[in-house]
């Protein structure tokens, strides 16, 4: 398992011709009564907060979120200088 924090957080930026088109901001939790993390994520689309679960598959701690009409998926892999969110 890789050295990872109890608690982070992701910034994320979309940019088009040098101006930001999407943002967004992640805040990662451990539950460890649970055994998972959980992710808060917040965007510039201006819909209510997603919220993604989920646990480390080898060296990723892979998250998934379930809505009425979507899923998604994002994917953090810790490196020497950040983490990073490969989805």
């Amino acid at each position: 398992m890789p050295v990872w924090s109890r608690d982070g957080i992701q910034d994320y930026a979309q940019y088009d011709g040098g101006q930001a088109r999407f943002e967004g901001h992640g805040v990662v939790s451990c539950d460890p009564e649970a055994g998972q993390y959980v992710m808060h994520w917040f965007d510039s689309m201006g819909t209510p907060a997603n919220v993604f679960q989920g646990s480390f598959e080898g060296d990723a701690l892979v998250l998934t979120s379930t809505g009425p009409q979507w899923q998604m998926r994002g994917t953090l892999r810790a490196t020497a200088s950040a983490a990073h969110y490969l989805s």
